[in-house]
Parts: C-alpha cells; sequence; structure tokens
C-alpha cells in the first residue's frame, strides 16, 4: 500500500513537472521574428546616389587641400577667411557632382539597406556634403541678386532629402532634415531681401511640394521597428554576440546577457516588451505632432532600453522642419500680396494657404501681425510652446520662437537661452 501510494505521488509528481515544464517551455519559447524583405523600384535612384558617394569618397578623399578648405569653410566662424582662390577650387571640385545627382531627381527612389543592425551606412557623409556645396552657391547666389538660381538649387535638394530618407529609418530621417536646415539657412539669412515676384512664388510652390511628398514620422518608424528587430533575429541565430555589445555586466540580467546563459530566457520577455513599445508607439504616432508623446510604458528589459527611441524628440525635430517649411511659404505669400495689393493681410486665412499657415506645434494658426512702418512679425511657438514675442534664441531647438527670416549668426543672441530683439521682416 506504501509502494502505491509512493507510485501515485511520483507520477503525480512527475504530472505536474512535466506541465510546468511544458508551461515554461511555452512561456520561454520565442515568438517567430517576422520582417519582409526589402523591395526597391527599378532605376532606384538611391542606387545612383550611393555610387556617386562612392566615387566622391575616391576622389576627394585624398585632396589634402579640398578637406582643409571644406574644414574651414564650413565653419561658420572661420568661413570668410578662405580665399577666392580656394572657395573656386572648392566648387570646381564639387560641380561635377552637383550637376549628376540632378540627373536622378525625377526617379523613383527608396533607402538602399538591408534590416541588419550592422549595416553601414558610408554614403550619409557625402550626401551631406552635396547640401553643403549646394548651400554654398545658394548663398553666393543670393549675394548677387540672383534668387530664382538660389530657389531652384533649394528645390533641387528638398527633392533629393526626401528620395534619400524614403521608406528610410531613423538615420536617413535625420540626415534628411539636416540636409533641408542647410539649404533653408542662406534664404532665411537673405529673406529681408527676396522680393522678386517669381522667386516668391516659387517659394510658396516649393512649400506646397514638400507638404504633399515629405516622408512623414510613421513611416520613418515603420521601418524602424523592423531595423530593431532584425537585432533580436540576428541574436537568436548567434550572428550577433552580446559579449561583444555588452560592457563588464553590473546586474544579473546583464551577466545572464554578456555570458549567453539567459538568452534564450531574456529573449522571449525582451520580444514581448518590444512589440508593447512598439504599439504603443503606433498609438502615438496617430496623433497630430503637437499633441504626441513619448509612451507611459517604459522599457524595463536591458536590451530595449539601449534601443529605446524617444519619439517625443522625434516628433519636435519633425514639427521644427515642417514650421519652417511652412513659414517660408508664409511670408513668401505675404509679400506676393503686399506687391499685389499694396497693403498686408489681415489675417493669415486671407491667403488661402491650408495647412501652410498652421504651426505643427500648436496646431493653430502661426502667429502674425504687421505693422505699416516695421512690416510685419510671423512665427512659430517653437519646442517650448511659449510666445516670447517672434523672439530668437542662439539655436531654434533650444527654445524662442521660429521666424521665416534670420539675421546672420554673428547678430544672434550668443548666451544660451538669451533672446533677441523681436524679429520683423519687410
Amino acid at each position: 500500500m506504501k509502494h502505491q501510494k509512493v507510485s501515485w505521488w511520483l507520477a503525480g509528481f512527475v504530472a505536474i513537472a512535466l506541465l510546468c515544464s511544458g508551461a515554461l517551455w511555452m512561456w520561454m519559447r520565442p515568438s517567430p521574428i517576422v520582417i519582409p524583405p526589402r523591395q526597391y523600384p527599378p532605376n532606384n535612384a538611391y542606387d545612383a546616389y550611393k555610387a556617386l558617394a562612392a566615387k566622391m569618397q575616391n576622389d576627394l578623399g585624398r585632396d589634402q587641400r579640398f578637406r582643409k578648405i571644406e574644414r574651414v569653410l564650413y565653419d561658420q566662424h572661420s568661413r570668410d577667411k578662405v580665399s577666392q582662390a580656394d572657395k573656386a577650387y572648392y566648387i570646381q571640385k564639387m560641380q561635377p557632382y552637383l550637376k549628376e545627382y540632378r540627373q536622378y531627381l525625377d526617379q523613383p527612389s527608396v533607402a538602399v539597406y538591408e534590416y541588419d543592425f550592422n549595416w553601414l551606412f558610408p554614403e550619409m557623409a557625402d550626401f551631406r556634403q552635396l547640401a553643403r556645396a549646394e548651400a554654398l552657391l545658394i548663398r553666393e547666389a543670393l549675394e548677387r541678386n540672383q534668387p530664382r538660381e538660389a530657389v531652384e538649387r533649394i528645390t533641387a535638394q528638398l527633392r533629393f532629402a526626401e528620395q534619400i530618407r524614403n521608406e528610410g529609418i531613423v538615420i536617413h530621417h535625420l540626415l534628411g532634415s539636416a540636409t533641408i536646415a542647410i539649404v533653408l539657412s542662406p534664404l532665411r539669412e537673405h529673406f529681408e531681401n527676396l522680393n522678386d515676384p517669381t522667386a516668391l512664388q516659387r517659394v510658396v510652390d516649393m512649400a506646397r511640394r514638400y507638404e504633399r511628398e515629405r516622408v512623414t514620422l510613421d513611416e520613418v518608424m515603420t521601418a524602424e521597428y523592423y531595423f530593431g528587430l532584425s537585432f533580436y533575429r540576428d541574436l537568436r541565430r548567434g550572428k550577433v554576440k552580446m559579449s561583444d555589445l555588452v560592457g563588464d555586466p553590473h546586474t544579473l540580467e546583464e551577466w545572464f546577457l554578456y555570458t549567453g546563459l539567459g538568452t534564450t530566457l531574456m529573449l522571449s520577455a525582451t520580444l514581448r516588451e518590444y512589440e508593447q513599445l512598439w504599439e504603443a508607439k503606433r498609438v502615438e504616432l496617430q496623433k497630430p505632432p503637437w499633441v504626441r508623446k513619448d509612451p507611459a510604458i517604459r522599457p524595463k528589459m536591458p536590451l530595449n532600453q539601449g534601443m529605446n527611441i524617444s519619439l517625443e524628440s522625434l516628433s519636435k525635430a519633425e514639427a521644427l522642419e515642417m514650421a519652417t517649411m511652412r513659414l517660408l511659404g508664409c511670408a513668401a505669400a505675404i509679400k506676393l500680396y503686399k506687391q499685389r495689393t499694396g497693403r498686408y493681410p489681415n489675417t493669415l486665412s486671407d491667403l488661402n494657404l491650408g495647412d501652410l499657415a498652421i504651426d505643427p506645434f500648436t496646431g493653430k494658426p502661426f502667429i502674425y501681425r504687421h505693422d505699416p512702418k516695421k512690416g510685419f512679425q510671423l512665427y512659430s511657438v517653437g519646442v517650448n510652446r511659449v510666445d516670447d514675442g517672434g523672439r530668437i534664441t542662439n539655436h531654434e531647438s533650444n527654445g524662442g520662437d521660429i521666424n521665416p527670416a534670420l539675421p546672420p549668426p554673428s547678430q544672434r543672441p550668443k548666451a544660451p537661452g538669451a533672446l533677441s530683439a523681436p524679429v520683423w521682416i519687410r
């Protein structure tokens, strides 16, 4: 009888152990990682741009004179020290590439990369160099009173920026934003003197086209989700070793990851949390930029903490880019209205600009006022969403208002957070 009881107890224990093991296995079992293959259109412009970037690296990377001029030319504190001969040499070297990239502006373009966390992007620096060279020529055209040439060059670069970030990840998106900011900077510094009606109309058209064609943040984050997911796929396959990524472990979780003993267990939990985080981000991405925030859910797993991207910061950067483009379109339309009627519009609604008149930081119309003697004020309240009366700081991402026109760097506030006098435009 005793043996029978022991057998029953043993059988029960084994059954419970098997059930627990099965439940644990089900809980630990990694969910399938499904990543769609990258697809590219025929005659993909991005392929041509990558080849152009490789040619630039090969031809210009060994030119010591070119590199020296470049370093000085793009330091705003020393660019005026570059001699005309050196500037001419720089432009001569860049002209073939500036001419070539324009051949592909009307082709379809999808950013070329694979969902592979080890993927490199050597073309990025050369894409930025194209924008800087165009900005130099834009500034020179404006100084020669050739605004139509300047606007044409800006329009080409705006198209290029959208091409290189189409279906790209965050790094492509930020490069596109940097490209746009670089080529708009000389236009904003010379906007006070921009009065050519054809050039002004082209600025309005340029802003409208930007609104139609810009790559939105939610598109970018879809690709970023899969790019992050590829890291966990490669970790599961052993293509990525945690010992290559994690420094000296400081917690038990980090030790398990570092040694590889807990990879399977922690990967399952990490993937579940990763999906929860991204689902929360998708909900926020459906909201307009002025109400988006980082999701309330915060990553607890070490890998997700390291890979987490601030949605709120990216949304502010996107809104800054949008505000700048919209403000330029609105300001150009105001100048055209004044030229046609002899007076400033009473309100922005008189211009029938639609979303171009909306501040992406508030969802309300840009602040606009006019004065027969001073001209007009037009601005966004900026990243801090505080109306500073049209005053700017030394850097728009640090606060202050965003204006379509900017004084040259030497006339902007130097101290962080300091505000300028109110900016008026004639």
